[in-house]
This record gives structure tokens, sequence and C-alpha cells, in this order.
């Protein structure tokens, strides 16, 4: 009887690693990020990290609104009716959008999902696509 029992709880152990592993988010760099069970996982991305390699993963980043907005590829998704150029990191920026518009003086924090915009090059002559990566904000708090 004993022996069954064992058997039957090293059964329910192996499923439940199973089911850990298979909710890890592989970041394609070895490591992968777990979600919480009461909220979803946001992965911090670091000053001198891009996005692209945060595709379709859930990031913080830290940076502030451009005063000085490059020529970037916009394309707004429904239900995002505003958009921001956002700097970050090393010289940095990349757009966001969000439901209502974001008004920060100085630093902001953003929350939200990674996103491939695709489109045509903006060198003239070329005929190679073109992406930028850029993000779907979930909420944003501007530092305090």
């Amino acid at each position: 009887m004993r022996s069954i029992s064992g058997v039957i709880v090293f059964g329910f152990l192996v499923l439940a690693a199973m089911t850990c592993r298979s909710a890890k988010k592989d970041l394609g760099d070895g490591s992968t990020v777990s979600p919480p069970s009461s909220e979803k996982a946001y992965v911090r991305i670091g000053p001198a990290e891009g996005l692209e390699k945060f595709k379709d993963v859930s990031v913080v980043l830290e940076g502030r609104l451009s005063q000085v907005p490059w020529q970037h590829m916009i394309r707004r998704p429904e239900g995002y009716r505003e958009t921001a150029y956002f700097d970050y990191g090393a010289g940095r920026q990349t757009v966001l959008y969000t439901k209502d518009a974001v008004f920060c003086d100085g630093g902001l924090t953003v929350w939200g999902k990674v996103v491939e915009v695709r489109g045509e090059s903006k060198r003239p002559g070329s005929d190679a696509p073109a992406a930028e990566f850029q993000i779907l904000v979930d909420r944003w708090e501007c530092a305090k």
C-alpha cells in the first residue's frame, strides 16, 4: 500500500514540474521568466538592452517622453488612442501606444508588451523591409 501511495505522490510531483516548466517564457538567451500566480509577469529591460530580443514579452522600461521625436513607423492598434515617443537607455527611442494620454515632465516607467511593427525601409532606393519594436502600454507611472 505504501508503494502505491509513493508512486501516486511521485506522479503528482512529475506532473507539477511539467506544468511549471511549460508556464515559463523562454527569452531566447537561456533564461526564462515564470509568471507569478497573482499577476502578469514583466521583465525589466536594462538601459543597454534593445527591444528586439523581447518581442511578444511583457516588459518594464524606464525613460522619459521624448522632446525630439525621431521618424518611426506608426501602426496604432485598435483600442490604443494615443501615441508617444519614448527615450530610454543610452540614446534609444521607441513608440508607446497607450489608451490615454501620458503626461510626465520627468522620468517615466511603462509596463507593456513589446510588438514588432513592419513596413518599408526609410532608406531611399531600398526594397528591404524594415522592422521596429514598440510597446503596447498596460500601465505607466511618472517618477516621484
